[in-house]
């Protein structure tokens, strides 16, 4: 561009040289004759000679400047290659300059078809500028070409700065850091989608590094806490608009946060010292409800241990009840007079029948004095059978008061009687036995007044024969004095 300047200032120069000095010839050299008229034409024919290539070199940088700039404008627009943009250049400008000569002809028709083709150029062109740059927002300098408003529907993109006339909203040019944030505000609004708010507890950038400009929008609640926002719009819960931070917006918030962060400090130590003071009261509760559930239990366990005894004394009780009953039916009804009675309880041994055992009783109840009375049948045969026997013959008289034999007779004696037999040594065809009873009496105080053995031998032609006759002078012989403890017992308890 320096280069061309530089011709033509060259050219210019030139030709007016060239203009002046043909001046100053012909007003030096020329006649006199010429006179004025002469004179005007031959300086009108000069001014004509400089001027036409003035006015040719003068459309010519018209023109070609006019293409470039439209060149350029193209390029920048489109962002295509310079080449091609001078070939869509030149699709556009010769038809415009044909339209000139056109337009400047004489002929009126021709003029009014110069005038059509270049308002079609003119649609044409701007047409095409139109659809090329309605979806762009900046140029390539990094000029913005749209403005927004934010809306409740959507982001509305607009051609110029200024009140937005549908919303009386103002419209901000569009940068590019906020470029992203309104296409992200755009599609959540479509969507239904609400703003999510940004964690204050993170790193927030609020400015961007680029332009300094905010890029954090932020809604203030009527506690007076902030809600931090990456894209603007309205606030899901209360429809306010969210506002760009600010300096002063970020102090006060960090003044807020600071006060609320040592009010929460100190809320905390209140809570956990009413805590620590509910957890004290809740243990010493504990302590005392414990306590009182251990006497609760103690006085529990002491019912149910009384329960337990009472039922095992009531089952005791009736349990003995029930065996002194069994005991009292091991005795046989018996007569009057128990207190001159003397019950026997004999028990058959080794070699020993009943049969001899109830001859020594007749034997004995016949040596018997007439003031004691003997009873053989006062024990039932289970008596024996069930040991209870046995534990009297060894000393235990537990059996005979549980079974009240004592209230049947003032006097009970207990034996045991046994035999061995074997060939007489005086006559070989006889048998000799020898009849051993052991026994103890019993006094109805339950001591016993006598115990010991006494034995006979008797003789017979069968073992039998000679137990019997053994049995009889047992009883004949040793019942005096086997009773006499008996007698002597009951003249004690007669005095």
């Amino acid at each position: 561009m320096t280069l061309k300047l530089l011709t033509i200032f060259l050219i210019v120069a030139a030709l007016a040289a060239v203009s002046l000095a043909g001046l100053f010839y012909i007003s030096r050299r020329w006649p006199d004759g010429l006179g004025r008229i002469g004179r005007a034409l031959v300086i009108g024919a000069l001014v004509l000679v400089l001027l036409t290539p003035l006015l040719f070199l003068a459309q010519y940088f018209a023109v070609d400047g006019l293409v470039s700039s439209y060149i350029d404008q193209i390029q920048d627009v489109i962002g295509i290659n310079r080449f091609l943009a001078k070939a869509l250049a030149a699709i556009f400008f010769i038809p415009a300059l044909l339209s000139l000569r056109y337009l400047f002809s004489l002929s009126s028709r021709r003029r009014l078809i110069g005038f059509g083709l270049l308002t079609l150029y003119a649609v044409l062109t701007y047409g095409f500028l139109w659809q090329a740059t309605k979806d762009q927002y900046f140029t390539r300098a990094g000029e913005p070409l749209k403005c927004f408003v934010v809306t409740r529907e959507g982001v509305t993109f607009r051609d110029r700065a200024g009140t937005d006339p549908a919303t009386g909203r103002r419209c901000e040019w569009v940068t590019a850091e906020i470029l992203p944030r309104l296409k992200l505000l755009e599609s959540k609004l479509r969507s239904g989608q609400s703003l999510v708010p940004l964690d204050p507890n993170r790193p927030l950038q609020f400015f961007s590094v680029a332009t300094g400009e905010p890029i954090i929008w932020y809604y203030r609640t009527p506690e007076g806490d902030y809600e931090f926002f990456d894209i603007p719009g309205f606030h899901p819960s209360s429809g306010a608009a969210l506002k760009p931070v600010n300096e002063d917006v970020l102090a006060t918030w960090r003044e807020y946060r600071t006060r609320r962060a040592e009010e929460q400090a100190k809320a905390r130590r209140l809570a956990e010292l009413e805590r620590t003071r509910r957890l004290a009261e809740q243990k010493e509760k504990e302590k005392e409800k414990e306590k009182q559930d251990a006497l609760l239990r103690e006085d529990q366990q002491r019912r149910e241990a009384e329960e337990r005894q009472g039922r095992e004394r009531a089952a005791a009780e009736a349990k003995r009840d029930a065996h002194l009953r069994h005991m009292r039916s091991l005795l046989n009804p018996t007569a009057s007079k128990p207190d001159q009675t003397l019950a026997l309880a004999i028990r058959p041994g080794q070699n020993i029948s009943d049969r001899e055992v109830l001859e020594f009783t007749r034997s004995l109840r016949s040596s018997a004095n007439s003031r004691l009375r003997l009873d053989s049948n006062l024990f039932k045969n289970q008596f024996f059978i069930e040991g209870y026997f046995d534990k009297v013959f060894n000393g235990d008289i537990t059996p005979l008061t549980e079974s009240q034999a004592f209230e049947r007779a003032a006097f009970i004696m207990v034996g045991a009687q046994s035999a061995q037999c074997g060939d007489n040594p005086v006559a070989s065809n006889m048998k000799s036995c020898t009849i051993v009873l052991d026994y103890r009496i019993y006094a109805r105080a339950g001591q016993p007044i006598a115990r010991g053995r006494i034995q006979r031998v008797g003789a017979g032609f069968t073992p039998e024969q000679a137990k019997l006759n053994a049995a009889t002078l047992l009883a004949e012989e040793r019942g005096e004095a086997l009773l006499s403890a008996v007698v002597r017992e009951m003249k004690n308890e007669s005095r």
